[in-house]
């Protein structure tokens, strides 16, 4: 068998703060690759996140700052010199340049893509997003942009990891194509996250975690409340998060919970460590989203126990599995919602699909699985180079 070269690991990203699905996401591979590299070539890994503290709602200063920040790491990408460097870029199309640069000098690009996948998918989801952006002609130019820059990061790297199968087939990456995708490897820390809380002890709890915005089908689960209350009158809501859409809930709150009588509760800017309490606390988490790749609080959740109500997108169908180890919707509309909610808590096998979600997350998605899968990426770019 060919030996394996010695290499360098370099990682390319955003900056995150705590509390943001993309700050666990990169907090988790660092782990991994730090472990394969130091198991490998005895040396630390090498991480790019360039930051700029100034923020503005001016969508022209934005793109500014994106510029701002390629350039940079266009420069420490080139102060890396030409070394055997296995260079690791996650989140974002904006990262074209920085891809181009890595390739022109040398190094082995592995794009892992970490939420939306595929340019369909990206051109969906930013069409909400900007819909309101530079007088409503922010909903056709910036997906477009960001979907073909995202196609063309495809393009340029060696290697594309994604999350899951399904996430793979979003793709459309034609069979023709020499491009190798992976399934990545996120992973939970099963010992944090576990069920402190035998099920049957929890509260009548529905909860929500997670960005309070359009595209995470926030405003279709607000609209829902009333007749899911209609139904069954002792359910409560737990919804922990923050974003643009809380004064919904606000709202929400101020019309149901009264005097003694709270219905609606609300955790704002929830701390990760403390997450897996509050977890512990509900029967059943629900993801609206119109788009995911494969959600952090998917796997938290299911590793505490906790069943997932969400819509089949993204990668969240390979691992729910409808009546198995979670539930599944057709789609978000609050009628939909209204009926799942109380499908999936009618259940007579609520708690037995709570054990499998559990078992399911112990076998697939722990710490030592996601090294064991990047191993795999790392040795099929260690033999292909020449």
């Amino acid at each position: 068998m060919k030996e394996l070269k010695k290499f360098q690991i370099c990682i390319i990203t955003e900056h995150f703060e705590e509390g943001r699905g993309g700050y666990i996401f990169k907090k988790n591979l660092i782990s991994v690759l730090s472990y394969l590299s130091h198991e490998r070539s005895n040396s630390k890994i090498n991480i790019i996140a360039p930051h700029i503290k100034i923020y503005s709602s001016f969508f022209l200063f934005r793109i500014i700052r994106v510029i701002i920040i390629e350039l940079i790491t266009c420069y420490l990408i080139f102060k890396l010199g030409k070394k055997n460097y296995f260079i690791f870029f996650t989140m974002g199309p904006a990262h074209f340049l920085p891809i181009f640069i890595s390739k022109i000098l040398g190094h082995k690009v592995i794009y892992v893509i970490s939420g939306l996948a595929g340019k369909d998918e990206n051109f969906k989801i930013m069409k909400i997003i900007y819909r309101n952006t530079c007088f409503s002609l922010g909903k056709v130019i910036i997906p477009l942009l960001i979907s073909n820059f995202e196609e063309l990061n495809y393009k340029l790297s060696d290697v594309l990891v994604v999350e899951s199968p399904n996430l793979s087939r979003q793709l459309n990456i034609k069979s023709s194509c020499d491009l190798i995708i992976f399934n990545g490897a996120l992973h939970v820390d099963i010992k944090k996250f576990f069920p402190e809380i035998q099920f049957s002890k929890r509260g009548n709890i529905i909860g929500y975690f997670g960005a309070f915005t359009e595209f995470k089908g926030i405003n279709n689960l607000i609209e829902a409340i009333p007749k899911i209350f209609i139904h069954n009158p002792s359910i409560q809501f737990l919804f922990c998060g923050d974003g643009p859409e809380i004064q919904k809930i606000e709202d929400c709150m101020k019309h149901y919970n009264l005097d003694n009588d709270i219905r609606i509760f609300l955790v704002k800017k929830l701390s990760h460590e403390k997450i897996h309490e509050f977890l512990n606390k509900v029967k059943l988490i629900v993801l609206p989203s119109y788009g995911e790749g494969l959600p952090n609080i998917v796997l938290e959740s299911m590793s505490c126990a906790t069943p997932v109500l969400a819509t089949p997108v993204g990668g969240i169908p390979d691992i729910i599995i409808d009546s198995e180890t979670g539930y599944i919707m057709d789609n978000n509309t609050p009628e939909c919602i209204v009926k799942n909610i109380c499908r999936s808590l009618n259940d007579p096998n609520l708690e037995t699909i709570s054990k499998n979600a559990r078992t399911y997350i112990e076998n697939g998605y722990s710490i030592e699985k996601s090294i064991e899968r990047y191993r795999k990426i790392i040795e099929h770019i260690s033999l292909y180079e020449d």
